[in-house]
């Protein structure tokens, strides 16, 4: 039998009989690959969760955000830095616009 290498978006753990799987939502895979990994912007949601199970990619929260694929935790944004929900980058948002929403939601 002729095996054929899973393509991009999909895993299959060993080789054997069988098809592809298709990677669970907000994860990725190279051609080939035998686990998924979480798109920037999402981490693993435990850390004991296989990837081949269809463990959770979570977007991370508003104020962290992961720039890479892969299955590791987002980072915090420091100082005046923010980001929203499944932010990939943490960005400054600009002082004036900051202080007339603070301002207006007074």
């Amino acid at each position: 039998a002729n095996c054929t290498t899973c393509s991009v978006g999909t895993f299959k753990e060993g080789e054997g009989t069988g098809g592809c799987l298709l990677c669970p939502s907000f994860s990725t895979s190279a051609a080939g690959a035998s686990n998924c990994s979480c798109l920037p912007g999402y981490f693993r949601e435990s850390a004991a969760s296989e990837v081949t199970d269809g463990g959770s990619c979570v977007a991370c929260p508003s104020g962290w955000a992961k720039e890479d694929i892969g299955d590791g935790a987002c980072d915090v944004c420091l100082g005046e830095a923010e980001s929203e929900d499944g932010g990939t980058t943490c960005s400054l948002v600009a002082p004036i616009a900051k202080a007339r929403a603070a301002a207006a939601a007074v």
